[in-house]
């Protein structure tokens, strides 16, 4: 069996672990705590001589069928008749060390994601109600909520945005989202400039009936990695310098001097997300059940409006 060479050492505050399905509790009892990641074998099949010889790669794609698909719902609760328009979206709150590991591990088998093989800033201005509805849906647990916002890349944001709704069905996430110049994001947002396109229609949509503005800007650092498989996309992104601050306009540049840092569970540094539609790759699955102890409910947007929300008059001023 090939093992990394380094330990894990974030450990989640209890709270913020999500509970273990009965075929993770089933793991711990046989291995007990997960230490080490294990790439080969897969957790699906037993280990033969075949598969001691092949590269991760080249294991991940011959145990992509078969038993490791038939045990794919008892991994992540997977309903095999989920629409495959959403995804499952994982995080884990790991170590710098840790992601970086994670990282080149999967740089060998994903693509860069629209091609950028480089840590790329990412800038989301979060868009609220006056009486922070979204916000309160997300302490709530309502298993059916959204938010919207607006998405830049680059340092600094430049060119074309991303206008976003981000839906959340239970475990199961859905975004819609439409490409903007940033130069009629004003108009395009007024209503001046008509949409061109059925997202950005009820985007708008659900901006109006809402009366939704600028309340915080989240902006942070990302190496990202997506491609497809049988099911639909697959990518792994890493966050990292993770920062915020209130907003009051639809500008995604800030303040230079008011950027604060966010609060990452149990002091980490990185936010590893791991995400697929209906079933993850078998090599996915294995880094999944190795990280399962270090698995967090964590939102950026949610944890920047908390700390804001600690000052309600300045975050109210920012309507």
């Amino acid at each position: 069996m090939r093992v990394s060479v380094f330990a894990l050492t974030c450990d989640p505050h209890p709270a913020l672990r999500l509970p273990l399905s009965q075929w993770e509790r089933g793991r711990l009892e046989q291995y007990g705590e997960p230490r080490f990641f294990r790439f080969n074998p897969s957790p699906f099949s037993e280990p033969d001589a075949k598969s001691q010889r092949l590269s991760p790669l080249q294991f991940s794609e011959a145990t992509s069928t078969g038993r490791s698909r038939a045990h794919c719902s008892n991994v992540m609760r997977v309903n095999s008749e989920t629409d495959n328009s959403g995804r499952f979206e994982n995080k884990y709150a790991l170590s710098r060390s840790a992601a970086t590991q994670v990282v080149e591990y999967v740089r060998s088998i994903l693509s860069p994601d629209r091609g950028v093989d480089r840590p790329q800033q990412i800038t989301s201005l979060y868009l609220e109600t006056p009486d922070l509805t979204f916000y309160q849906w997300h302490n709530d647990r309502r298993i059916d909520r959204f938010k919207l916002r607006i998405r830049g890349y680059g340092q600094p944001p430049s060119g074309n945005v991303w206008v976003e709704i981000k839906r959340k069905s239970g475990e199961l996430v859905r975004k819609r989202r439409a490409e903007v110049a940033l130069s009629k994001l004003d108009q395009v947002l007024a209503g001046v400039v008509p949409p061109d396109c059925s997202a950005l229609r009820e985007i708008l949509s659900v901006y109006g009936d809402f009366d939704a503005r600028p309340k915080v800007l989240v902006r942070c650092v990302r190496t990202a990695f997506r491609d497809h498989n049988t099911y639909g996309e697959v990518a792994v992104t890493e966050d990292r310098e993770i920062v915020c601050q209130a907003a009051s306009s639809y500008d995604l540049v800030g303040n230079p001097q008011a950027w604060r840092p966010i609060a990452l569970p149990h002091e980490s540094s990185t936010i590893v997300e791991f995400k697929y539609v209906n079933c993850p790759p078998a090599w996915m699955a294995s880094l999944m059940s190795e990280l399962v102890k270090d698995r967090v409910r964590f939102s950026k947007y949610a944890t920047a409006m908390k700390q804001h929300v600690a000052k309600p008059e300045f975050l109210l001023q920012a309507v």
